[in-house]
């Protein structure tokens, strides 16, 4: 191809600016052969300058910015002038590069040229791509939380609707089997007359026991849907620490007669301290109540409660079963139940719900366990004051 002739000013304007190491320049001509570069156009595309000029622009267009081009060019022709189009224009030999190029008509000595000016916008394509991709992984992530938030929503209502459904059909067998056993007791000499009463009796143990267990899942359900919708407020009030587990410890003798092995340690705990008594009732229950399960009738428990340093600390020891390694981690999480509790009764939410009490007194918890020597939880509370 024979190389245009321009005067001299024109070549000396046109080697300046060809040899600005900033801007990448090429020059092309009606037909859209390319028929100079600069050094920074060919860097920019990765290819030497004798593999750019001569070949057409379209070859480096995508098939949009190519019909972009074209119009572009015809409307300019037509003395219909636009006062500039931007392209991207991309390497055809396989690089990522990818350069924006605004593109500008011009009459020189009564020829007319195309001038492209290029920028290099691979890192900022990438970085767009990059942020697009992230946009999308995150519009993904809200549909799913939204998903996951309306099925535990709607798993809640559920849970909501079945506890409170089932307590008045619970009442009533309770109540039935209350009157059972008052009438059988009334009229005892009767009562054992009857032929079949020891097999009734043992029938209506097995009743009690399993609404017993019902009730104590449906309190759990209850009790972790009232504390998630904020429904339990925290109302601490100041009282005697040992006089209060003194208390507790009454209560559970009369709960549990056949356990005469739980002994609970009061030395350090004379303070009057100011905390929720209700939560720290619910957070003993839990407590109590697991020691039990995974113990045996001969196996000790000791409880101990002391302040120290502007803290409350309980501690729940037990001889029992303790837990698994493997199942170690995730004895909080809601429903869980490790490889060990499959014969106990037990719905799998005291221990989430002790958690979840202790985060609205600021507390902690924390336990050591070993697969056949027992179980130690330990919690901390602090206290607004204590004397």
């Amino acid at each position: 191809m024979s190389k245009r002739k321009f005067n001299i000013e024109y070549l000396i304007k046109l080697q300046a600016l060809f040899e600005n190491p900033v801007a990448g320049f090429i020059i092309f001509n009606p037909d859209a052969s390319m028929e100079a570069v600069n050094k920074t156009m060919a860097r920019q595309l990765q290819m030497d300058k004798e593999e750019i000029e001569g070949r057409s622009v379209h070859e480096f267009l995508d098939e949009h910015d190519s019909r972009l081009m074209k119009l572009f060019m015809e409307r300019f022709l037509k003395n219909e002038k636009d006062s500039a189009l931007e392209v991207n224009f991309i390497p055809s030999n396989g690089t990522d590069n990818t350069l924006e190029m605004a593109v500008a008509g011009s009459h020189l000595d009564g020829e007319i040229i195309f001038i492209g000016i290029s920028k290099d916008i691979s890192v900022e394509k990438n970085l767009r791509d990059e942020l697009e991709n992230q946009q999308q992984a995150h519009k993904k992530s809200i549909k799913s939380l939204k998903k996951e938030s309306a099925f535990n929503e709607m798993i809640k209502r559920f849970v909501d609707m079945a506890a409170h459904e089932f307590k008045t059909p619970l009442s009533e067998i309770f109540l039935a089997l209350d009157l059972i056993k008052r009438y059988t007791e009334e009229d005892g000499l009767e009562w054992q007359k009857f032929t079949y009463h020891q097999q009734i009796e043992k029938q209506e143990r097995y009743i009690r026991d399993a609404a017993l267990r019902i009730k104590s899942v449906l309190n759990g359900f209850l009790s972790l849907s009232t504390i998630e919708s904020g429904d339990i407020q925290v109302e601490k009030t100041e009282f005697n620490l040992k006089s209060y587990m003194e208390s507790y410890k009454d209560k559970m003798a009369d709960l549990v007669k056949d356990r005469t092995n739980i002994s609970f340690n009061l030395e350090e705990a004379d303070h009057n301290v100011k905390t929720d008594s209700q939560i720290l009732t619910g957070i003993m229950n839990n407590l109590m109540s697991n020691a039990l399960k995974y113990s045996g009738n001969q196996d000790e428990i000791s409880v101990e409660a002391r302040v120290k340093d502007h803290k409350l600390f309980l501690i729940v020891e037990d001889g029992g079963d303790g837990i698994d390694d493997e199942d170690q981690p995730n004895i909080y999480q809601v429903f869980f139940r490790g490889s060990n509790s499959f014969e106990k009764q037990g719905s799998g939410l005291g221990l989430t719900i002790t958690r979840k009490y202790l985060d609205m007194l600021n507390g902690d918890i924390s336990f050591a366990s070993k697969k056949g020597d027992g179980t130690n939880f330990e919690i901390t509370i602090p206290l607004d004051n204590h004397e």
